[in-house]
C-alpha cells in the first residue's frame, strides 16, 4: 500500500483535566450503544470467597455519567453475584486500542433483583440475551463441552414465552465509580490523571506522573 497513513485524531491527548474526564466520560457513554468499541466489554474484578482478586470480561449495558453509574447483567446463581453480597468493592479495566486509552475505575457496586431495576433491564432485553439465564447455573460442572443450554436451545433464540422462567435468575449490577485513572500512551510521552469523588462534590482532580 502506498501513501501515508492519516494520524487518528482520537489520540490527541487533552490538555485540561476537565477535557480528560469530558472525554472519558463520553468514550463510556459511546461504548455502551457501539458493539465494536473495545470498551463495550470491559474487565470487572470482584473479591472471590478466599479473598482473591476475580476478574471477568462483562457487557457494559448502561452508563450515567451524571451519577458515575455502571450497569451490567448477571445470573444471580453466579460466584459473582454471591461475591458482591459479601463486598460490594469492584474494579473496572477499559482499554480501546485505537486511541491508546485505559481508563481504571474503582467503584462500590449494588445488586438488583425482583426490583423495578431489573425489571426494566429485563424488559430491554432480546431473547437472544435472555437465553443466557436458562441454562445451568455458571460454573456447573458438565460432562462434556456444552453451553449448559436445553438441547433444543443451542441453535436458536427462544420465543418470549419461553424465556419466562429467565427472569428468576436475571440480575442488574450497579457500580457506582469512586476514582478514576486515566492513561493515555503515546510515543511521544505518556499522560495519566486521577480522578476522587469522597461524595458528591466535584472530583479531586490531579496530573500524575505515567
Amino acid at each position: 500500500m502506498t501513501g501515508t497513513m492519516r494520524a487518528d485524531p482520537t489520540t490527541a491527548p487533552p490538555d485540561t483535566l476537565d477535557a480528560v474526564l469530558a472525554g472519558a466520560f463520553a468514550m463510556l457513554a459511546r461504548a455502551v450503544r457501539d458493539r465494536r468499541s473495545a470498551m463495550h466489554t470491559p474487565v470487572l474484578s470482584s473479591l472471590d470467597a478466599a479473598g482473591f482478586p476475580d476478574a471477568r470480561m462483562v457487557v457494559l449495558r448502561g452508563f450515567d455519567p451524571s451519577a458515575r453509574l455502571f450497569s451490567v447483567h448477571t445470573d444471580r446463581r453466579s460466584a459473582k453475584f454471591a461475591a458482591l453480597g459479601a463486598s460490594p468493592r469492584v474494579a473496572l479495566l477499559f482499554y480501546e486500542p485505537r486511541a491508546r486509552i485505559q481508563l481504571r475505575v474503582q467503584a462500590l457496586a449494588t445488586r438488583h433483583v425482583d426490583d423495578a431495576v431489573a425489571q426494566a433491564a429485563w424488559d430491554r432485553a432480546t431473547p437472544g440475551s435472555r437465553r443466557c439465564y436458562l441454562g445451568q447455573a455458571p460454573g456447573s460442572p458438565l460432562a462434556a463441552p456444552g453451553s449448559g443450554l436445553p438441547a433444543e436451545l443451542e441453535t436458536r433464540a427462544p420465543t418470549l414465552d419461553e424465556t419466562a422462567p429467565g427472569a428468576a435468575r436475571f440480575a442488574v449490577i450497579r457500580a457506582r465509580m469512586l476514582r478514576l485513572d486515566w492513561l493515555h500512551l503515546a510515543a511521544g510521552g505518556h499522560r495519566r490523571a486521577c480522578f476522587d469523588w469522597p461524595d458528591d462534590a466535584p472530583p479531586r482532580a490531579t496530573w500524575r506522573a505515567p
